[in-house]
C-alpha cells in the first residue's frame, strides 16, 4: 500500500529551514527517505554516532558541522534524523551556518520543539515548523488498496492512518493481526516524546493517556483519580492542563469542541493507540493472554466507533469545515460539521442496514438544522429530505479532491511518484 502524503508537496515548497516533528512511527523517516528530494541524509542513532544514509559511512559528531557546512555551502538539501539525540551545544553551530542550502531536521521529542522554538532558542526563527501526525484521511481514501472492497477499506481506514500498522495488515486486511500486536508496540510508540529530563513525569503522562483512551473525556475526574492514586499531588484540572497541551504539541490527544459552546472532548489520535487503551481497561491485556474471541465484539464496537470518526473527519476535509460535537441524552448526532460556526452537514453512520424507522428518528434529531443531511451507510436507500451516502459515493467525492504532489527535477526516488490508487471498477 503506497501512501502519497499532502505533506509532501510542502515540503518540497518551502524553501527555508524545516523542523519536521512528531510522535515515533508516524513516517517522518519513510516519507523523506521515499518522497522527498535530498542530497544527504544523515542519522542519528539513539547512542548518539552518525550514520550518513546515501553513503552508508560513519561520522563522527565532531565532523558533522564541517560537513553541514560544506554541504550548506553548496545550496545542497541536508536532513538531520532524529536531531534531538545531538548534544544541545550543536544548536549554536548549527544556526551559524543559516540561512545556507535547505535544512530539514526531524525529531520525535518534546524536548526538540521546546528548545528549538524556544525564546533563548539560538534556531528561533530559522525553522519552519511542520507537524507530522497520522494521515490525512484524504491520503488514506486515495491510497485504498484495490483488492480489498471499499466497504473493508473504510473499516480499516482509521488504523491505517497511523503508518506502522500498514505492514501488519497489508496482505490479509484483517483487524485480528493488528489486535495480536498492539500490546507490544503501543507502549513504545511516545518513545522518546518524553526523554530523560521528563522521565519523572511520563508516569503521569502515560496514565492520562490511558484514561483518555478508555473513553474517560472529563478533565476533573481524569486529576482527581491520578491524585486518588498517587500519581499528581493536586486533584486540580488546572494541573493536568500542562500535559494535555504538550500531548497534543506532539500529535498524542485531540480536542473536538461541542456545538455552542458546551466545552470540549478528548480522545486519542491514534486509533491503534485508543483501541489499545480501550481494550487494556476491559479485559487486563497488560497482566494477562485474551484470545480474541473473548475480545471480538468489542473490538467491532470500537471499529464501528472508529469509521464513525473517520468518516466525520473525512467529510469535514472533504467541506473544509470542523467537526463539532452534538451528544447529550435527549440528542446525539454522530457528525456536525460547521464552516465559519455555521452548520453544513449533519450527518450519521449506520454502518450496516438502515430502515425506515432509523431515517425517521435522524430526521427527527436534525429538523431544527438547515443544512445538508445525510446518513452514510454500506446499502444504499431512498429518501426525499436525507442523503444516502455509501462507501463509492464518499471515496470518489474524496478522489476529487485528490491532486498529485508536485515533481522536482532530478528527484532521486522516482519510483515514489507512482500513483497511489488507480480508477476502482465497481
Amino acid at each position: 500500500m503506497n501512501v502519497i502524503r499532502n505533506e509532501t508537496s510542502e515540503l518540497e515548497q518551502v524553501q527555508t529551514w524545516v523542523l519536521l516533528y512528531g510522535r515515533r512511527k508516524t513516517g517522518k523517516t519513510y516519507l523523506l527517505r521515499k518522497s522527498v528530494r535530498y542530497d544527504v541524509f544523515f542519522h542519528i542513532r539513539t547512542d548518539g554516532s552518525i550514520t550518513n544514509y546515501g553513503e552508508g559511512t560513519d561520522i563522527d559528531q565532531e565532523n558533522l558541522i564541517n560537513d553541514l557546512s560544506k554541504f550548506l555551502k553548496e545550496d545542497k538539501t541536508v536532513v538531520i534524523d532524529e536531531f534531538q539525540r545531538l548534544p544541545e551545544r550543536f544548536y549554536d553551530d548549527v544556526s551559524l551556518l543559516h540561512p545556507d542550502g535547505k535544512l530539514i531536521l526531524t525529531g520525535s521529542s518534546l524536548k526538540i520543539v521546546n528548545k528549538v522554538m524556544s525564546r533563548n532558542s539560538p534556531l528561533l526563527g530559522m525553522l519552519y515548523p511542520l507537524h507530522l501526525s497520522i494521515i490525512d484521511p484524504i491520503d488514506i481514501v486515495r491510497s485504498f488498496p484495490e483488492n480489498i472492497s471499499l466497504e473493508k477499506a473504510f473499516e480499516l481506514a482509521p488504523f491505517l492512518q497511523d503508518p506502522w500498522t500498514i505492514p501488519l495488515l497489508e496482505g490479509n486486511w484483517d483487524i485480528s493481526s493488528l489486535v495480536k500486536a498492539i500490546p507490544s508496540i503501543v507502549s513504545g510508540l511516545i518513545g522518546e516524546v518524553f526523554t530523560l529530563e521528563e522521565k519523572e513525569l511520563s508516569r503521569t503522562y502515560e496514565a492520562i493517556l490511558a484514561m483518555i483512551g478508555s473513553g474517560e473525556t472529563d478533565t476533573s475526574r481524569i486529576a482527581n483519580v491520578l491524585f486518588t492514586r498517587g500519581i499528581t499531588s493536586n486533584p486540580g484540572s488546572n494541573y493536568i492542563s500542562p500535559y494535555i497541551r504538550n500531548m497534543e504539541k506532539m500529535g498524542l490527544i485531540r480536542q473536538d469542541r461541542y456545538w455552542k459552546g458546551r466545552g470540549i472532548r478528548y480522545s486519542l489520535i491514534s486509533a491503534p493507540m485508543e483501541l489499545y487503551h480501550f481494550l487494556n481497561s476491559r479485559y487486563d491485556l497488560e497482566i494477562r493472554q485474551v484470545s480474541f474471541s473473548e475480545i471480538q465484539p468489542t473490538v467491532e464496537m470500537y471499529v464501528t466507533r472508529a469509521v464513525e470518526r473517520f468518516i466525520g473527519d473525512l467529510l469535514a476535509r472533504i467541506h473544509d469545515g470542523r467537526i463539532e460535537l452534538i451528544k447529550r441524552p435527549d440528542k446525539e448526532i454522530d457528525i456536525l460539521i460547521t464552516k465559519r460556526n455555521k452548520p453544513v452537514l449533519v450527518a450519521e453512520v449506520k454502518w450496516g442496514h438502515v430502515n425506515n424507522k432509523d431515517i425517521s428518528n435522524f430526521k427527527g434529531k436534525v429538523e431544527d438544522f438547515h443544512c445538508e443531511k445525510a446518513i452514510f451507510s454500506k446499502e444504499r436507500f431512498e429518501d426525499d429530505e436525507v442523503q444516502s451516502m455509501i462507501p463509492s459515493d464518499v471515496f470518489d467525492m474524496a478522489k476529487s479532491l485528490s491532486t498529485a504532489p508536485s515533481s522536482r527535477s532530478g528527484d532521486p526516488h522516482p519510483s515514489s511518484r507512482k500513483s497511489a490508487a488507480g480508477t476502482r471498477d465497481r
